[in-house]
């Protein structure tokens, strides 16, 4: 038992003892190392070198493309040759040369031509301008002397009631008129039926433009987007301001000039002749 134990103590002893010594050889090699370093650095550092960079010169480049150039010029003129070639069959032999070389070498067309010179196409006469329409207002409402007498009766009637009052929904003097109450009471008494609504008077006739418009005719009012709303009586001539004989609801029957009104102006919507 005792030379187990000695023998064990003396192992643990050689071990300990063997790995101090590596370590003291490890630390004397990274020394030595270090030392040999320091005196020759040329052994592990490596001097970079500067290569300068190869470029070409702008002359070079231009060179490079002319070439190029050269080659698709080249190359094109050899397909052209080709397709010459092949058309050649097609082309007529026979067929004379019409051109003659001057002196000068300028290249010019022989006068020997076979073919005859086509004769140049007669121009087209121009069309006559229509002639003016004797009767310019045929296209519209024709007007005699009844109409005349027409439009004159009905600004008679209409002026008798002047200053009557307004009333929503009356049609005559005594009680009264609204805008189309007065209309159709006027119309009536110069033996011309009116619908009673303005909207409705609106669709008998035929629709006159304001430059056209004259006494007797009837002209509508309304606002932007919104259905007729009123009526009058045209008492002008034509070619002369727009002036109209109604009934408002603020005065009652009463004249008032279309033409300098900025309300009435901006809001006609229709004219129209019995």
């Amino acid at each position: 038992m005792m030379n187990l134990t000695a023998r064990l103590s003396i192992l643990h002893y050689s071990t300990r003892t063997s790995i101090f010594i590596l370590l003291i050889l490890g630390v004397l090699l990274a020394f030595t190392s270090q030392t040999a370093l320091a005196q020759n650095p040329s052994r592990t550092t490596v001097k970079r070198v500067a290569v300068p960079a190869i470029k070409k010169a702008p002359q070079q480049f231009e060179q490079v493309e002319e070439s190029k150039k050269a080659k698709r010029k080249r190359r094109k003129a050899e397909k052209k040759k080709k397709r010459n070639r092949n058309k050649g069959a097609s082309v007529d032999i026979d067929r004379p040369n019409t051109t003659k070389r001057t002196q000068s070498g300028v290249v010019r067309p022989s006068t020997n031509n076979s073919k005859k010179a086509t004769p140049p196409k007669p121009r087209p006469r121009p069309k006559p301008s229509p002639a003016p329409n004797p009767n310019p207002s045929a296209d519209e409402p024709k007007i005699d002397i009844l109409d005349n007498k027409f439009g004159n009766s009905i600004e008679a009637e209409a002026r008798k009631h002047l200053g009557v009052k307004y009333v929503w929904g009356g049609n005559t003097p005594q009680q009264g008129f609204d805008c189309s109450g007065y209309t159709k009471y006027v119309f009536a008494k110069c033996n011309k039926n009116l619908h009673r609504v303005s909207r409705d008077q609106a669709t008998q006739g035929t629709k006159v433009k304001p430059a056209k418009a004259r006494k007797g005719d009837l002209i509508f009012f309304a606002n932007k987007g919104e259905a007729i709303s009123h009526v009058g009586i045209i008492i002008s001539e034509k070619g002369q301001n727009l002036k109209m004989i109604h009934s408002t609801s603020d005065i009652g029957v009463t004249i008032s000039d279309v033409s300098s009104s900025n309300y009435w102006s901006t809001r006609i919507k229709k004219i129209t002749r019995l």
